[in-house]
């Protein structure tokens, strides 16, 4: 996060997310192989980019999808 308190990292298929003050982790699955994540300037949205050119963008309070873009879906 650009506060640092919350890192975030691709794995697999997965996303890691580690509370850098409390060192508690959470898993976030998304079904597609994950290269590369990135925060918005505030934090409360993390975007993670998938190979099948899909991006999700995820609400992180509560933790939950908000949009899923893939190319295949727009006309």
């Amino acid at each position: 996060s650009p506060d640092g308190r919350v890192l975030a990292a691709a794995v697999g298929t997965s996303t890691l997310l580690w509370d850098t003050a409390t060192g508690q982790t959470s898993v976030v699955e998304s079904g597609y192989d994950t290269f590369d994540v990135a925060w918005n300037s505030t934090g409360d949205v993390l975007a993670t980019a998938h190979y099948g050119k899909v991006v999700i963008l995820w609400r992180t309070d509560p933790l939950e999808i908000t949009h899923n873009v893939s190319k295949a879906s727009r006309p």
